[in-house]
């Protein structure tokens, strides 16, 4: 989580649960207190979440790195996640083509899952 260069309101992971060699799983407990999700956590904060969580896989393996999201494809949302919910967040490691990093993210809610779909980053290490 230190390795995540976002802060508040931005930083929509609270706590890493679980982390493999190629996955991660963490959780972010929405609030009354939450800017950025009065009316629900919207589509594209669900993928900033995903991409977060990949992220503190990345950042445990590699240090200090930049990473950069280039793409978001085959993504289904099924529904918003509320004040008072906890999301999951997971992230699959997929694939690695030099600098390029693909996930397979997925965001749920009691079981129930709200976004699935790929995200592509490239990263590049930081001296």
């Amino acid at each position: 989580m230190q390795h995540i260069p976002h802060q508040a309101p931005w930083l929509l992971v609270d706590r890493v649960i679980e982390r493999g060699p190629d996955h991660v799983r963490a959780v972010k407990r929405l609030t009354t207190n939450d800017p950025l999700g009065i009316e629900g956590l919207a589509e594209s904060l669900l993928i900033e979440a995903l991409a977060q969580t990949a992220a503190c896989l990345q950042a445990g393996e590699l240090g200090a790195h930049r990473g950069y999201l280039v793409a978001a494809a085959k993504f289904e949302f099924h529904g918003r996640a509320q004040v008072g919910d906890t999301l999951t967040l997971t992230a699959i490691r997929s694939a690695r083509l030099g600098a390029l990093v693909r996930f397979e993210g997925e965001a749920t809610v009691e079981g129930r899952v709200l976004a699935r779909g790929e995200l592509t980053f490239s990263v590049e290490a930081v001296a």
